[in-house]
Parts: C-alpha cells; structure tokens; sequence
C-alpha cells in the first residue's frame, strides 16, 4: 500500500561510529575500530572498513529501540489500513494503545510524506499551554501580554517570522518589529493579540499564516485530564469552522475516550487501536529484520519469544536486538546468513527484561497501594490486589468493575469499597501515576465506558508473569494467603456458567492458607 522509505544508512562503520552517541579509537595498526555505546562503556572490537565500504544496515537500525522508524516496520491491515482511510478523510484522528506498541512508528509511517507538526504534550499542564505550544509549533514566537481576557486570565503576543526577498538581497524580517537592512527601513505590522484559550483566536492565528499541514499531539494522556476534556471540546469547533485537523496519540485501550469528552466528536473523530500484535504479525517483524540484518534466528528462539512477549512488539525488538549483539553481530554480513539464538538464550534474555522491570514495577506497586491520600487509600488498595491476585490471561482482557467487587465480597467481610466507590475514583488513577506517583509509562488505565481497568503496560505484564505472588502481596502489606481462595472463587464462577476455565499463565502459589484481608 505504502512505498518503503529510503532509509538513512551508514556509509560505512566509521560514520555510524561518530555519532554523538557513540566513541570510537583504532588501534596502533590502524586495522581495528573499537566501539563504545557510551563513554567508558566497551561494546565491541570490529574490523575496519575500507574507504569506499558499501552502504551497511546495522542491527540498531532494525531491531530495539530507536529515534527513526525501525527498517523492519511492518504493516498491519486492520490498524495501517485504517489509519490511511481515516487520513483521507476529514477526520480528527485518534491512535491509542498500550505503551511502547508502536503508536507513534505507525503514525511516523502514514504520515511521513503529509505536512505536518508535532507537539510533545509531556509537560503541558493547561489549555492555554498546548494552545501556546500549538502556535510554537507552526512559527510563531509567543510571549505573554499585558492584556488579559474576558475571564481575567493573560493573553499572549504572538508574532511570526516573515521571509521574503527584496529586489537585490535577502531579509528576514518579524511581525511586530522594526528592522533595517541595506539602508531600507522596513515596517511592520502589530503582532496578534488572542486569548490561548479561545479557539477562535487559534483559528484567525492560524489562518493568518495560512498553515495547511496536520497538528499532531504526541503523549496526549500526560495531559491532566480537565485539560484532555477542554481540547476535546475544542475539536468540535476547529472541525466546523475550519480546515484544520488533529491527530491525538496517547496510552489508553478506551476506544471512545474522546467522544466521552464530547459527544459532538461522533462523526468527526476516527479511533485507531495500535495495540493488538497477532503472532503473524510479530513473526513478520522478526522475518523482514532477519532478511535485512542476514541471519536467522533459530525456531526454538523464535518460539519461546512469541509465546511468552504477550503480544509486546517492543519486547520482540529488544530480545532480537540483544540476541544480535550477544553473537558479536553489529550489522549486514553482505554474503553469508547467519544463525543466532537458542532456546537458552531465549530464556535468558526475557529473563533479563523481567529483571530490569523489577525495580519499577515494585515502585509502581508500592506507591499505587497508599493512593493519593488515606481517605482514598482502600479503593486503590483493593483495585491493585485484584490484579496481582488475577492471573495473566485474564489481565490482557481487562477486570471488569464487577469483577472487582465480586473479589471484595468474596472475602465476606462485609466491608471494603463497593462498586459506587470503584466508579468513582478509577477514572483518575491515570493522573494519580502520572503527576502524584510521577510514572511513565502508566501502568494501569480505567475504560470508563466499558467499566473494565486495563494493564497497559505489558511489560509489568512480563515482570508479574514470573513472580511469586504471595510474595509480592506480603510484600506490599496485602495477605497474599487469600490469593487461592480468589482464584477458587473464579472456577466456581466459571463452572456455574458452564464455561471452560482460562488457563493460569504462570502464577506461581503457595499452600491455601486462612483467608485475611487487606489492610
């Protein structure tokens, strides 16, 4: 559907080895380069290239993280396919998901050949700040005015830089300024005066510059919440009177999050879920970067990897890129495939993403238990158990609210947050691990439509999966010796209905014990 991008490739080891994040020194006999990934830190020791080397795809450019779009992207139909009919309309477009599921390598890839700007919403905490930031992004320079609005807040200045040329020599002149060049006085006009908060003074801005590309707005869900309903209301407007369109991208699986915000957005907004890898999927990924690289991971890997990455596409990138580097493979052979990897390995390496996710996911589970404060402390305290208690296959579908309280009241205390309570404080724990536990990514999120709390994080997902649960329970003040009578609870349920019981994906119990609750 798409022509793949030209991609920018190293024309040879030593221009890849002088990027600013990497060293590199050759040895007395001028045959060696050696590489370091950051100063003081050793990764590698590789023959020299020869000057006129050809171009080399190297393994950074393929597999793990990286700033560009991944060589080995691949499409999938029922997400690239909708992103590219939505963009040939005139939708506000809305891609969410889990985290590190390649929302943003999906929009850098349908939206590489449009126009278009990209704001970061990480730091933003008002309207008037994105709108603010909006305006940076397509030229103007924005500065705060002595005037103040209609509802008593500042206005902003905002003025932009005019290029044109003047018989004879080149000027640059901006909007609210004097300046003066080969003895020519040139005179300009008054820098705008608007209301950041007014979406009509954003549209005459606009306008007046005559911007017609799309405005992107990365990382939306870091946005307070009454700052996301605001903008939503917004959208309405920029879409009936204007031209202009948005493409909002954020962590969330709520299909309908906006249109929440603002019923009006029905027929102006198209959702686009980039959070679901099928298997195919993945194996095209490890495929098209074996093909490009010139190895072959072997099956044993490649099976254990698909089977335990939980459909993570990040997870699938980083072991195949760490399995690259363990065989001393930094790019491209040019002849010869290579095999790499083992079931060992395989083993191994996830071993070590569960390791390196330890340390935040305790932090995560330590905070989000105290919430915000003691008043609110048991709902989230309850909320939390119920995840750890539940075993993974059930978390990738999400916990209903019900769910939830059916957890409670299985302990039969008669006590406990109940369902009004649940409803009420789970649409804000996005916020609560964003600004209070100060987390990113977030690890829970609340579909408020569906009433289901979602993990979207599948790395927590990884790090649980291999955890001793009674342990992580005790740990965090919570008796873990009720977790097989919650899960006893569960097969009942699902024998009642007559329903085939999902299977335990590696959650490792003690003995049943007497049954506590938490405290």
């Amino acid at each position: 559907m798409h022509r793949a991008p030209t991609p920018k490739r190293a024309e040879s080891i030593f221009q890849y080895a002088a990027t600013p994040h990497r060293e590199t020194t050759e040895s007395q006999e001028g045959g060696t380069v050696f590489l370091f990934e950051e100063p003081g830190k050793f990764a590698g020791k590789y023959p020299r290239f020869p000057e006129n080397a050809p171009r080399f795809t190297f393994v950074d450019e393929v597999f793990g993280i990286s700033r560009e779009l991944p060589m080995n992207y691949v499409e999938r139909d029922k997400v690239d396919n909708k992103l590219f009919l939505a963009l040939n309309q005139n939708h506000h477009i809305v891609i969410h998901g889990s985290s590190k599921q390649g929302k943003t390598c999906l929009r850098k890839w349908n939206i590489k050949d449009k126009p278009h700007v990209v704001v970061a919403c990480i730091e933003i905490t008002s309207l008037a700040e994105l709108n603010a930031a909006i305006l940076k992004a397509v030229g103007y320079r924005v500065e705060k005015s002595s005037s103040t609005s209609v509802s008593g807040k500042s206005k902003i200045n905002a003025k932009v830089d005019v290029h044109f040329k003047a018989p004879g020599f080149d000027m640059t002149t901006s909007t609210g300024e004097e300046s003066e060049r080969s003895r020519e006085q040139i005179q300009t006009t008054e820098p705008l005066e608007l209301d950041p908060e007014d979406i009509n003074d954003m549209i005459r801005a606009l306008e007046s510059i005559e911007f017609d590309s799309l405005i992107i707005l990365e990382d939306f869900h870091y946005l307070p919440s009454v700052v996301q309903k605001s903008f939503s209301r917004a959208l309405k407007g920029y879409f009936d009177y204007s031209a202009y369109r948005f493409v909002m991208i954020g962590v969330w699986l709520d299909d309908n999050k906006l249109l929440r915000f603002n019923g009006d957005l029905g027929s102006r907004i198209a959702t686009v879920n980039a959070d679901h890898w099928s298997r195919t999927e993945l194996e095209d990924v490890i495929e098209k970067g074996e093909n490009l690289i010139g190895l072959k991971f072997e099956s044993d890997f490649c099976d254990y990897v698909l089977e335990n990455c939980l459909g993570s596409v990040w997870v699938v990138q980083q072991v195949c890129y760490q399995a690259c580097i363990a065989a001393g493979i930094i790019g491209d052979s040019g002849r010869e495939i290579r095999p790499v990897g083992s079931l060992e390995l395989a083993r191994k390496l996830m071993q070590d993403i569960v390791r390196d996710q330890s340390s935040r996911s305790t932090s995560f589970i330590d905070g989000f238990s105290a919430g915000p404060n003691a008043e609110l402390a048991e709902i989230y305290r309850w909320a939390l158990y119920a995840v750890i208690a539940s075993d993974v296959a059930r978390l990738e579908g999400g916990l209903q609210v019900e769910e939830i309280v059916n957890f409670i009241d299985s302990f039969g205390l008669g006590a406990g947050p109940r369902q009004r309570d649940l409803l009420a404080e789970l649409p804000n724990i996005a916020e609560f691990q964003m600004h209070h536990l100060e987390i990113s990514p977030i690890v829970l999120d609340y579909d408020f439509g569906a009433r289901r709390l979602n993990v979207v994080d599948r790395s927590f997902l990884i790090w649980l999966n291999g955890q001793d649960r009674v342990e992580i329970l005790r740990e965090a003040d919570m008796p873990g010796n009720s977790l097989r009578h919650w899960q006893r609870v569960v097969h009942d349920v699902k024998n009642a209905h007559h329903k085939p019981e999902s299977a335990t994906v590696g959650a490792r119990t003690r003995a049943d014990e007497q049954v506590e609750r938490p405290t």
